[in-house]
């Protein structure tokens, strides 16, 4: 119970956003952010499954043949998560950098506009 309360007190600043979202320029940059935040959860908790299921497949030793299976096929799934985790992360870093979406251009919105009678289709 202590470890969750601590969790929550030290991730309430990430929670309670204390950045006001002025734009959509700032909308873009939280989610961004955010994005960045969940991707490096997913790949410690890839490396974290991993480990712990390559520690529980050596603990069981070759006493049980179906605890070794389910340990090799956790340790399977904990790879191919990974993978696939790290896949997506360079595709999308790779059409980040295709389009010139790098961290220091990023696209700007406030010219935006909506209902602009001179664009063919708005009205």
């Amino acid at each position: 119970m202590k470890t969750i309360i601590t969790f929550i007190l030290v991730s309430l600043p990430f929670a309670v956003s204390a950045q006001q979202l002025r734009d959509i320029n700032s909308v873009a940059l939280r989610a961004a952010n955010i994005g960045n935040m969940l991707t490096g959860l997913a790949i410690s908790f890839a490396v974290l499954w991993i480990i712990i299921s390559v520690v529980r497949y050596l603990i069981k030793g070759s006493d049980d043949e179906e605890a070794r299976k389910k340990g090799g096929d956790a340790i399977l799934y904990g790879v191919i998560g990974l993978f696939a985790i790290l896949s997506i992360w360079g595709l999308v870093s790779l059409l980040t950098n295709t389009f010139r979406f790098a961290e220091n251009q990023r696209p700007s919105f406030n010219n935006l506009r909506i209902n602009d009678p001179t664009i063919p289709g708005n009205l």
